[in-house]
């Protein structure tokens, strides 16, 4: 049994004690009973075994610390079709993705420098614009196709709630849209990509 003074997440001694009396499930057994790992999970410290998804997570983002490490795991990864199509679901990893193939592009023409590339770089800023142009249009005309389908419908409370949670996203990225127009800035800043992660 470990030491309740060695528990800093658990500040008052009375809730120590109390802890004590009420351990926690073991996964591995099935049986309530004090563990090293158990007791880590309480005090929110790291695990030694992690078990929960969040805890596998958290163990792989530890070890994968180094830039080089990480890159390399998440290209195996991403050669698994599931995987990949479950990452594309996550706006900012997608933008982020799509991001990465501008800029090695960029790059590569910058290492192959010939006389044509200021207008390649004009027809690939237009490409890009068009593609801009027609995510907004494409917006405008599903929303404008759904919501006849829609009438007569009464929207449930969570519904509604579901509805107005996109809507936030979607004024957050128009915002976002018309911020970077005016100022030229396209980064993401840290607020808007967990809302737009759901975060």
């Amino acid at each position: 049994m470990w030491c309740i003074r060695s528990w800093p997440g658990i500040a008052d001694d009375g809730a120590r004690w109390a802890q004590l009396d009420e351990p926690p499930l073991n996964e591995r057994t099935g049986r309530r009973e004090w563990t090293q790992d158990g007791a880590k999970r309480i005090v929110g410290q790291k695990v030694g075994h992690p078990v929960t998804a969040t805890e596998k997570v958290k163990a792989i983002h530890d070890m994968a610390t180094d830039e080089q490490v990480a890159a390399r795991a998440v290209t195996d990864l991403l050669r698994r079709p599931e995987i990949a199509f479950q990452a594309m679901g996550d706006e900012v990893a997608k933008h982020l993705v799509n991001r990465a193939q501008i800029d090695r592009s960029m790059q590569a023409a910058q290492v192959h420098r010939r006389p044509a590339e200021p207008a390649l770089r004009r027809v690939q800023q237009s490409s890009e614009f068009l593609s801009l142009i027609a995510a907004c249009s494409a917006f405008v005309a599903a929303i404008g196709r759904t919501m006849p389908t829609l009438r007569g419908h009464t929207f449930t409370d969570s519904e509604r709630q579901v509805v107005h949670t996109q809507l936030a996203k979607v004024r957050a990225t128009a915002d976002w849209l018309e911020s970077a127009v005016e100022t030229g800035n396209l980064s993401l800043d840290d607020a808007l990509a967990d809302l737009l992660r759901g975060d």
